[in-house]
């Protein structure tokens, strides 16, 4: 196990520890898109950055050999592209290549703080100059925490960027779950992006609610553009808040694009804040 750790609470979020593929180098760590409609590799991710929020992706030194570097394009919740950073950072797979990529302080350097409000996606795409060696594990770890707090201990997900597969196009959809661990201060994000270059598929979702006190659903259907996502916050959500009755529950997600992902949060109002991307 690994994750972050709050020196002043001595308080722990715990995740899975990472692969270090660092030593690995023989042919099957290595993929080659041959393939000019994808991205060599990109993730689409969720942000939060309001006042009291931010969001660090975390880069570990621990791919198989390779330099590559990163684009940021970032989107609104209507999956329309509000900001565009081209070569970010180049990376080299190096011991000493450890650090982190706070979203706040990397966009505040091209746009102004009204502008970043309506950053609630990032498209992360890596790209090679050697096309033939690009690493098949590619892990990060997302860092959402809050601000301002009694305690500032922020997630840890481990995440993998997607490759330049064709047969995900011929996919007919995909199915997801996510838990609802805290039913007061819960959000599920619900994203559809994809390492597609000209990526402009929608998404039909099918969400069913379930909780744990009784066999009762909540049923809903919501639509996807390119990009966009769906911010499930219990907080604000009056007829989920009322069917939770602020108890555990899940949720599960039918989509008709293979390329539809989900992520869970718990905010505390002590500061702590758990998650993970969905299953």
């Amino acid at each position: 196990m690994a994750g972050n750790f709050e020196q002043q609470r001595h308080a722990l979020s715990i995740t899975h520890t990472y692969y270090d593929s660092s030593a690995v180098d023989d042919d099957g760590a290595y993929w080659a898109n041959l393939d000019e409609r994808f991205h060599d590799s990109a993730v689409f991710a969720p942000l939060f950055l309001e006042d009291d929020q931010y969001t660090h992706l975390v880069f570990y030194p621990i791919y198989s050999p390779s330099t590559f570097g990163i684009d940021l394009e970032f989107y609104n919740a209507a999956g329309e592209q509000v900001g565009r950073i081209a070569n970010w950072r180049a990376v080299e797979s190096t011991p000493d290549q450890f650090f982190t990529l706070d979203f706040r302080a990397a966009a505040s350097q091209h746009f102004s703080p009204e502008h970043l409000r309506h950053f609630q996606g990032v498209n992360i795409i890596k790209h090679w100059p050697e096309r033939g060696r690009i690493p098949t594990r590619l892990k990060f770890g997302l860092n959402v925490g809050q601000i301002g707090q009694a305690m500032n201990l922020p997630t840890n997900v481990c995440f993998n960027s997607q490759l330049a597969n064709a047969n995900l196009l011929t996919k007919p959809g995909t199915f997801k779950w996510s838990p609802i661990l805290d039913g007061a201060h819960s959000v599920v994000v619900v994203l559809n992006g994809s390492a597609v270059k000209a990526y402009a598929r929608t998404a039909t979702l099918r969400l069913t609610f379930y909780r744990e006190a009784d066999q009762q659903t909540l049923s809903r259907e919501a639509i996807l553009p390119p990009f966009g996502q769906l911010r499930l916050a219990v907080a604000t959500d009056t007829e989920l808040r009322e069917f939770l009755q602020a108890q555990p529950g899940w949720v599960t997600i039918q989509a008709d694009s293979p390329f539809v992902t989900a992520w869970y949060f718990d905010f505390n109002p002590s500061g702590a804040v758990g998650g993970d991307h969905s299953f």
